[in-house]
C-alpha cells in the first residue's frame, strides 16, 4: 500500500510540473479509455473566497453527500493542505480522490437532477478557472 504523505507529495509534484501544460491545452488528455471498471479522480479545489469561503463549501458537502452515497461513490482521500514544501504551487483549498464504480455509474451521477441542482452552486463556491482533476489508476 502506498502511504499517503509520499503519495500525495508525489501527486503535488506532478501536479507542479505539469501546470503550465495543462492551462494551455484546450481540452482535457484522455489518457485511458472507459471501462465498466471502477474509476478514480484527484482533484485539487480552490475555493472563491468571496462565495461563501469554507463555511459555504462545508454546506455543499453536506448536501452532495447522501447523493454521492446513493451512486456508491468512495471518497479516497480528503485533505486540506496546510503548506506547500517544495514547487511552484499555490496550496489549493482541498485535495479530494474518489472512485465511481464504472463508467456507467459516473455518467449516471453526471446526469442525475439532485446533482444537476448543486452544479451551480458548486461552481460558484468552487475557482473551476483553476481546478485541477486527474483520472488515476494504481501502478
Amino acid at each position: 500500500m502506498i502511504k499517503t504523505t509520499g503519495f500525495l507529495a508525489s501527486l503535488l509534484l506532478a501536479i507542479a510540473v505539469c501546470i503550465p501544460q495543462l492551462k494551455a491545452e484546450q481540452s482535457p488528455q484522455v489518457i485511458a479509455q472507459p471501462t465498466n471498471e471502477s474509476i478514480t479522480f484527484f482533484e485539487l479545489m480552490w475555493l472563491n473566497e468571496d462565495e461563501g469561503g469554507l463555511e459555504a463549501a462545508q454546506d455543499y458537502f453536506q448536501k452532495i453527500t447522501p447523493i454521492v452515497e446513493c451512486y456508491g461513490i468512495e471518497f479516497n482521500a480528503s485533505y486540506r493542505p496546510v503548506e506547500v514544501t517544495s514547487g511552484y504551487l499555490q496550496a489549493p483549498d482541498f485535495i479530494f480522490g474518489f472512485t465511481f464504480p464504472s463508467q456507467q455509474v459516473l455518467e449516471r451521477f453526471n446526469q442525475d437532477p439532485e446533482y444537476a441542482q448543486l452544479v451551480p452552486t458548486r461552481n460558484r463556491i468552487f475557482n473551476f478557472d483553476d481546478k485541477i482533476q486527474f483520472r488515476v489508476k494504481p501502478f
